[in-house]
């Protein structure tokens, strides 16, 4: 758009599909220079053996019992070495060639109740530990609201520019001053409970490699990585429980930045494209730009999570020894392991063939509720509401009472709503008495 300016969006866009294309192409190519280019970029039996090993998964001594080195050892009886500056697997006499197939077995594949997972035991536990990463989405919809807000707000005292500048300062503020609270407040003052140390996960691996590379002075690529991209409230409390210097903290935290200013134009483009004089959009390309900077906020947050793992993974890896003699906490140990056992207890009683008439009940009149008002919101949403935008002002759009924006169909839905999680809360209730009961 910016080169071909006299150019209109639609006949700019019917020209997209051919340099997209092409850069396909050239991609593709490039890709595959690259991996023809060294027997080390190739997926061969040298880089398979070196890869199980490096991810630890185990050899399947079952199916290939004389691939142990010796007897009663873990060890494979085969080798990689670099021979000419080419990786070979190295057989020593009495080692069979389909030796090398000893990771290339179901081994990996764990069987967990019935579920078949892909993934090894310690890939597995990192993804859950990443699953938890989602506190930040919090602060991503602080972010969006502060973008659409501030500037609708702003816009016409401090221009587009100002007030999109304004609410990034006010978005890295109030990223500071919550990591501030959770570090000093929770962290510092709270952390003789065992309930902040557990909700932290003090004992572990990833949260005790965190320790090492937080607690580290000065501040470094993978300190800041950690403090941007690793889950918010672990990290901010954990460095509070640590007593690390708040000032530094915060230093680090300051590139945060880069992912409020495009979750922030996110916002700020979002209300652009509403506005419309007369049925025509004052910003027609607002919408685009917003679908750009949505993308590119998703790919920042995306990636400072995924470069977080990384110094986490490589933490782990390389500092084992000293992630090892960082002691246990024994109180938080002990609740973990009464909780894993009540967790147990609490699958057993909520089997369906374990509950009660009225349990069933409750579960089938949640569900049927719980559906029936999503489909009503999604298939009659101007039946149940009334028009209402988040720029909009009660006083003037909703005669200054919020609950205007509920039509009688829409309380019904609440109603259903409600009810809903009502009684999967007396459901949950009832089934974490049973549990702890059975336990007893």
């Amino acid at each position: 758009m910016v080169i071909y300016t006299n150019k209109s969006t639609r006949v700019f866009v019917s020209w997209l599909s051919g340099p997209l294309f092409s850069i396909s192409v050239l991609i593709a190519f490039c890709w595959a220079m690259w991996v023809f280019s060294h027997p080390s970029h190739q997926w061969n039996e040298s880089n398979r053996i070196t890869a199980a090993a490096y991810s630890r998964c185990e050899p399947n001594y079952e199916l290939y019992p004389d691939c142990r080195m010796e007897e009663g050892s873990e060890e494979t009886c085969f080798y990689v070495e670099t021979i000419d500056d080419r990786e070979q697997i190295i057989f020593p006499q009495g080692c069979d060639e389909s030796s090398s197939f000893v990771h290339s077995s179901v081994k990996p594949i764990r069987r967990e109740e019935g579920r078949v997972d892909v993934y090894t035991s310690r890939t597995r536990t990192q993804i859950n530990v990443i699953k938890t990463w989602d506190r930040a989405r919090v602060y991503t919809y602080v972010y969006l609201t502060i973008g659409i807000v501030l500037p609708a707000q702003g816009h016409e005292v401090l221009g587009w520019v100002g007030s999109i500048a304004y609410s990034i300062v006010i978005g890295l503020l109030l990223k500071l001053f919550a990591c501030a609270i959770q570090q000093k407040i929770i962290g510092e003052q709270l952390s003789h409970f065992v309930k902040v140390r557990q909700a932290v996960g003090i004992n572990s691996t990833i949260i005790r490699a965190m320790r090492l590379v937080v607690g580290s002075d000065g501040i470094s690529w993978s300190k800041v990585s950690i403090l941007i991209g690793g889950p918010d409230w672990p990290t901010s409390v954990l460095c509070g429980i640590m007593r690390l210097p708040l000032l530094q903290i915060l230093v680090g935290t300051i590139p945060v930045v880069f992912l409020i200013i495009p979750t922030s134009l996110t916002g700020t483009f979002l209300y652009m494209a509403s506005i419309e004089v007369e049925g025509n959009a004052v910003y027609p390309l607002a919408k685009t730009m917003a679908t750009i900077s949505a993308s590119f906020t998703a790919l920042v947050q995306f990636g400072a999570m995924i470069v977080a793992a990384y110094y986490l993974e490589r933490a782990a890896d390389s500092r084992e020894e000293e992630i090892e003699n960082i002691p246990i906490d024994e109180d938080v140990e002990e609740a973990d392991e009464k909780i894993e056992i009540i967790r147990i207890c609490y699958r057993e009683v909520t089997q369906w063939s374990e509950l009660s008439w009225w349990d069933k009940l409750y579960l089938r009149v949640a569900l049927v509720s719980i559906v029936t008002c999503s489909y009503m919101v999604n298939l009659f949403p101007e039946h149940c509401f009334e028009t209402h935008a988040l720029t909009d002002s009660i006083e003037h759009n909703l005669n200054g009472n919020a609950a205007n924006l509920f039509l009688p169909l829409g309380w019904v839905v609440v109603s259903m709503f409600m009810l809903s999680c009502l009684l999967l809360a007396i459901f949950q209730r009832k089934c974490n008495v049973s549990s702890k009961l059975t336990l007893r």
